[in-house]
């Protein structure tokens, strides 16, 4: 059974994987790179909140929104994507994940199987207070990342594609999360 569960959590971590690589879009590398991020109280990007299940996001007007997960389970809670209007490869999927262990290992398992994107540790501040935590990386020119954060009993796990850790409409998504 031991062995299961470790065969069950490998195969997750690589069809996510797998999903997180065909939808990652094609935003090119702006030359910014900034390991410490910081957000602040004030909205920079146009937008509204938006209530899936167990989430409630802020999703930017340039972005469209649909709950569940659409590959594994559409009616998923625990799970939204933001997807670019205009650019429907850019994304920003949010999930509840069980526990901080279950998004590190996420990270982790990412680093490992793509070392050829040169993961950098990440750490992103949301008002000197909630601080998330993960990689960044680039995809075949794409900017990617992936962040976690416990707030209050949730432990949220956030994966893009086209976005880099200080960009503004990601940091407007961590913000809201609570």
């Amino acid at each position: 059974m031991k062995y299961l569960s470790k065969a069950l959590a490998l195969f997750l971590a690589v069809a996510m994987l797998a999903s997180f690589m065909v939808a990652c879009g094609g935003k090119k590398d702006d030359g910014k790179s900034d390991s410490a991020s910081q957000a602040e109280d004030t909205n920079k990007v146009a937008g509204s909140e938006q209530t899936w299940g167990d989430i409630t996001v802020f999703v930017p007007d340039t972005m469209d929104f649909k709950g569940g997960d659409g590959t594994f389970n559409p009616e998923d809670p625990k799970t939204v994507w933001l997807t670019a209007k205009d650019k429907p490869t850019d994304y920003i999927k949010v999930t509840i994940v069980k526990s901080e262990d279950d998004a590190k290992n996420n990270i982790n398992t990412t680093k490992e199987i793509n070392k050829d994107y040169n993961p950098v540790d990440s750490s992103v501040k949301i008002n000197d207070a909630i601080e998330w935590k993960g990689i960044t990386y680039n995809a075949g020119g794409t900017d990617c990342c992936m962040l976690y954060t416990v707030a209050g009993d949730k432990v949220y796990f956030v994966m893009d594609g086209g976005y880099k850790d200080n960009d503004d409409t990601l940091l407007e998504v961590l913000k809201s999360l609570k």
